[in-house]
């Protein structure tokens, strides 16, 4: 059995108005718990910060040679955090990724979310967990997440007695394993995909 992690937040971007504050140290925060939570454990483990964070950068590191040997008892956790956008293609809104390199048209320049589903799809792992962490992450289920089924994330040793994220006020106590902040005026949604089901904490 292997870990193997994706993490990646763009604070900084090559255009100065998308500048965000704490992406790239969260991305970094949770790789650094990933590597002492899973030790040698964590067989692949890659951060893209920043200027890595471009389009092919992304592309590159879920369609890494590693990542295609894995088997099914392996287990694979991808993380985002930048700014995200929807995009109307055909009638049907879909959630955008943007990358470092991101232009004017998101659409060509960035990465969709059925793009990554796709990217995901190759591989082999018995379970593969996406964190979003960016705005419209919600409309991940538009067109590349569907049958929603509950996964019980508990059995799964990179999570367990890890508080990730900061809870919601009053919510010190709470037992999920993934917390958030809603600091968007849009209704946030961390989707979270365990063994091709999904699981959906939403504020």
């Amino acid at each position: 059995m292997a870990y193997h992690l994706v993490s990646i937040g763009i604070s900084a971007y090559s255009n100065p108005e998308n500048t965000l504050d704490f992406p790239d140290a969260d991305a970094g925060e949770l790789s650094a718990i990933m590597r002492h939570s899973l030790g040698n454990e964590l067989a692949y483990d890659v951060l893209l910060r920043d200027s890595e964070a471009t389009q092919i950068g992304i592309r590159t590191a879920l369609g890494a040679d590693e990542l295609k040997k894995a088997s099914a008892s392996d287990t694979l956790i991808v993380y985002y955090s930048w700014h995200g956008a929807l995009v109307q293609n055909g009638g049907v809104a879909e959630a955008y990724l943007a990358p470092y390199d991101v232009s004017g048209n998101i659409a060509v320049s960035g990465v969709s979310t059925s793009e990554i589903k796709t990217l995901l799809d190759d591989l082999k792992h018995g379970n593969k967990i996406m964190l979003l962490d960016c705005c419209y992450s919600g409309g991940a289920n538009a067109k590349s997440i569907t049958h929603v089924k509950h996964k019980d994330l508990t059995n799964i040793k990179a999570f367990q007695n890890q508080k990730m994220l900061a809870p919601k006020s009053g919510q010190e106590n709470s037992q999920s394993h993934i917390n958030q902040q809603a600091q968007h005026k849009e209704r946030a949604k961390r989707t979270v995909i365990a063994e091709g089901n999904r699981r959906e904490v939403q504020w």
